[in-house]
């Protein structure tokens, strides 16, 4: 059996992790901002402008239409896509 590797940088949106992350997983900016929507904790890009959130050891991109309460909704939701 053979076994395919690669290296890379950067992980892959959704790798497992289990700290805060220090870059933006899509753009690999280095300032994210904490945000939060009045229930949970999230970390805008500032380069990019997406917004991520860690949860069980994932980091995902959050779907603005999923924050109402958060004053960067307006921002994530120009750079949804």
């Amino acid at each position: 059996m053979t076994m395919a590797t690669t290296t890379t940088d950067a992980p892959p949106v959704g790798w497992g992790i289990w700290r805060v992350p220090d870059r933006c997983p899509g753009c690999a900016g280095e300032h994210l901002y904490t945000v939060n929507d009045g229930e949970s904790t999230n970390f805008l890009c500032v380069s990019c402008s997406r917004c991520w959130t860690v949860a069980m050891g994932w980091v995902r991109r959050v779907d603005p239409k999923t924050c109402p309460g958060c004053e960067w909704r307006s921002t994530c939701t120009s750079r949804w896509d």
